[in-house]
């Protein structure tokens, strides 16, 4: 309710609210002077101060009656609206979770079937988590384990498709590096040099680099191109730790090639 001092056109104040007037709808002050319609305020601040305008308590009674009326509904459905997006808010987290603990039980039933030496079983748990929740990083996680196992049976296709499914559908950085990384080794052995390459050159390696360069090499080298395998080699071994396990084998790949006298 409006109920603080109202100002004239002159710039004075005075206590008593306007009345409205019944003849023409114009507001009159206590000296029953007349305030111009289309003076006031905006309609709906208007509406507001209208309800203080009444000097009895039927007709604020009324007044807010008729308010309501007007506007109550809209009242209703924002209070509605808002409290849906809460609950319904509230409700996508809690499925979220939900099925989040459940990739990561079916997850963790195909790492058992495969420690257990059940690789067929490992692979239906797999398969059955890629189909209920494929995009999640746990359904990448499984493609890649399905692509491992595939390869173990030397079903290099089978190993490629689940590694090209698991790159289109990888989110996290890290993780797309790695699908690359084993997808460019399928190719690798598809004899698909220029595919493997082009896998590599893609992205950045990140903390894969030394494996890439490596991998490189490899390629490189079954195409051939001996200089660009040793120099492929050369970077590996550059960013390698000293005591990385892989460091003694890219080592003996590069002096494997070296020309004579050169063991770099």
């Amino acid at each position: 309710m409006t109920s603080g001092l109202i100002e004239r056109e002159e710039g004075d104040h005075i206590s008593s609210p306007p009345r409205q007037s019944l003849a023409n709808g114009s507001l009159q002050r206590p000296d029953g002077t007349s305030i111009a319609a289309g003076r006031g305020p905006p309609q709906r601040i208007q509406e507001i101060i209208e309800v203080d305008v009444y000097t009895t308590d039927e007709e604020r009674v009324e007044a807010l009656r008729k308010w309501w009326k007007e506007n109550g509904l809209q009242l209703i459905a924002g209070v509605a609206i808002g409290l849906a997006g809460v609950f319904g808010w509230n409700a996508w987290q809690q499925h979220s979770n939900t099925r989040a603990e459940w990739a990561s039980v079916r997850y963790t039933a195909m790492v058992q079937a495969m420690e257990a030496g059940d690789r067929e079983g490992a692979i239906r748990q797999g398969e059955q988590l890629i189909s209920d929740q494929g995009d999640s990083a746990y359904g990448v996680l499984a493609a890649l384990a399905i692509a491992r196992m595939k390869l173990e049976q030397e079903d290099v296709t089978g190993a490629a498709a689940h590694l090209e499914w698991a790159l289109g559908k990888v989110s996290r950085p890290e993780l797309e590096r790695l699908v690359r990384l084993r997808l460019a080794r399928v190719r690798l052995a598809q004899e698909r040099h220029d595919d493997a390459l082009t896998l590599l050159d893609q992205a950045p390696a990140g903390a894969y680099e030394g494996l890439y360069q490596d991998l490189r090499g490899d390629i490189h080298f079954a195409r051939g191109e001996r200089d660009a395998a040793r120099n492929a080699w050369n970077a590996a071994l550059a960013v390698m730790e000293p005591g990385d396990p892989l460091r003694s084998n890219v080592e003996m790949k590069r002096d494997d090639i070296a020309p004579p006298g050169d063991a770099s």
